[in-house]
């Protein structure tokens, strides 16, 4: 193993994902585990982006030891670790994570990742794992759902949302031009709750929901009509 080494130049074996943590959040950090045992002296990887998710950073946890190379392109994440040093990860040990932006509330499982066929595992020996598998956390909505109803309303409405975890939650309603007109703050368990938005003049609004809970944050939007 040498600096010159380079697995997209022999036969790989594949390399697959396979479901882990439920992670929560439209902007969080999914973390990219072994499923067993691994003593690893390279990494290469080449995988398709979900529709519904942005990837804005690679961050290595147990691959930080050693070169490290990653790039978001054209829909796929590419990574290039390699080591002169054996990195022993224990089966659970997080690799990386993937900071993404969650586009949308649908959930998002290990199923969605393809990963190309000259991706793979290997030791300090240049040696790859026969059908190695990945655990890549799921990616789900900070909320279940959130409605605002009636809408269009006389002034008064009611929102309503479904929380998956404990929550920090701030509701802000702004105006057309972006000015503050209300803002609420208030700390709620899992499950479902509902707050009475504040009397408000005829126009039309932003009621922005920001959420924030021990793993993630998110941030909601409804626009609201307000009618004499």
């Amino acid at each position: 193993m040498n600096g010159s080494y380079n697995p997209a130049l022999r036969h790989t074996p594949a390399v697959s994902f396979i479901d882990g943590t439920l992670i929560k959040g439209k902007q969080t950090k999914i973390p990219v585990s072994t499923s067993e045992n691994m003593n690893l002296g390279a990494v290469t990887l080449i995988m398709d982006i979900p529709e519904g998710l942005e990837v804005t950073d690679v961050i290595p946890a147990a691959l930080g030891v050693g070169s490290f190379v990653s790039n978001v392109k054209n829909g796929q994440v590419f990574i290039s670790w390699y080591s002169l040093d054996e990195v022993q990860a224990a089966s659970g040990d997080v690799l990386f994570h993937l900071a993404v932006n969650h586009i949308g509330n649908r959930s998002i499982s290990a199923a969605e990742w393809s990963i190309q066929s000259n991706s793979e595992l290997a030791n300090v020996m240049a040696q790859p794992y026969s059908g190695a598998n990945l655990r890549i956390g799921v990616l789900g909505a900070a909320t279940k759902q959130s409605h605002l109803f009636p809408n269009p309303s006389n002034g008064m409405s009611q929102l309503q949302v479904e929380l998956l975890e404990p929550s920090k939650i701030n509701v802000q309603i702004i105006d057309i031009t972006g000015r503050l007109i209300h803002n609420i703050n208030l700390q709620r368990s899992a499950g479902l709750f509902e707050i009475n938005l504040p009397s408000t003049a005829a126009g039309q609004y932003w009621v922005r929901i920001n959420l924030e809970t021990e793993h993630s944050s998110a941030t909601e939007m409804h626009r609201w009509v307000v009618q004499q």
